[in-house]
C-alpha cells in the first residue's frame, strides 16, 4: 500500500502541475456551465448575472461577423464565444487583462472590455485567418494582427501613417513579447504595414489569394528568417 501512494504522489502532483499551467478558459470551453456561463444561442455563452441583455449581445455579435464578412466573404466560422461582463466571471475564467482572445480557431474569450463589435471584430479576423490559411502557410504575426486592426476599423490604431516602420514581429511569441511593452505603437505600425501591403496586392482580392493558397508565404511577404524574432 505504501509503495502505492508513494507512486501515486508524483503523479498527483504532474496532474496537479499541469492543471495550474492550462489557462482556465480551456477548463471553461469544456464545461461552460461549471463557470456560470449559459448559452443563450448555438455556440455562444453568457455568464448568468450579466447586467447585457442576450439580445444586445448577439445584436453586437451579428455587427462583428458584418465587418467579418467584407473582408472574408461568408463568415462560416462559429467558434465558441465564452462572453463574461462581469468582472466575477472574467475572474473565474482566468482573464489577464486582456479584452479578448481567440484560442485558435476553436473559441474566443470576451471579458467586460471586449464585448464590443471592434474587439469582436478583431478576433473574427484572426479565427477566419487561423481556420482559412495552410497551417504551414500562416501569415506573419505582424500581418495577422495588423488585418484584424484593419478589419475591426478600431479607431485606437487607424491613424495616418507617416514615416518608416519598424522590423515586426514575426512569430506570435515575439508579437507577444513586443506587445507588452509596445502596444499601441506596435498595432499602429502593423495596420500600416498591412495598409501598404493591400495596396500592392488587390485589396481583398489579395487576402482571398493568400488563403486560397494562390500566394505562397515568400510571394506575399517575401524571405522571412528567424521566425522567433
Amino acid at each position: 500500500m505504501r509503495r502505492k501512494i508513494l507512486i501515486a504522489l508524483p503523479i498527483a502532483g504532474i496532474v496537479l502541475a499541469a492543471a495550474l499551467l492550462i489557462p482556465r478558459a480551456i477548463f471553461a470551453d469544456i464545461c461552460p456551465a461549471c463557470f456560470g456561463l449559459e448559452k443563450i444561442a448555438p455556440q455562444v455563452y453568457l455568464d448568468k448575472d450579466s447586467p447585457v441583455s442576450p439580445e444586445a449581445v448577439l445584436q453586437t455579435i451579428d455587427i462583428a461577423r458584418e465587418q467579418a464578412i467584407r473582408y472574408f466573404g461568408a463568415f462560416d466560422e462559429h467558434p465558441r464565444l465564452l462572453i463574461c461582463t462581469t468582472e466575477a466571471c472574467d475572474k473565474r475564467l482566468g482573464g489577464n487583462g486582456a479584452k479578448a482572445m481567440a484560442y485558435g480557431s476553436v473559441f474566443i474569450r470576451v471579458s467586460p472590455e471586449g464585448m464590443n463589435s471592434v474587439i469582436l471584430a478583431h478576433e473574427f479576423s484572426h479565427i477566419a485567418l487561423h481556420s482559412r490559411a495552410d497551417p504551414s502557410k500562416l501569415p506573419p504575426a505582424w500581418f495577422n494582427e495588423g488585418l484584424a486592426v484593419i478589419v475591426s476599423d478600431d479607431p485606437r490604431y487607424l491613424k495616418t501613417c507617416s514615416g518608416d516602420i519598424d522590423l515586426l514581429p514575426v512569430s506570435p511569441r515575439e508579437w507577444n513579447r513586443r506587445a507588452g511593452e509596445e502596444h499601441s505603437t506596435l498595432y499602429h505600425q502593423a495596420a500600416c504595414a498591412v495598409q501598404g501591403w493591400l495596396e500592392t496586392h488587390g485589396g481583398r482580392d489579395g487576402i482571398l489569394a493568400l488563403l486560397r493558397g494562390d500566394l505562397s508565404r515568400e510571394e506575399a511577404f517575401g524571405p522571412v528568417s528567424n521566425p522567433d524574432g
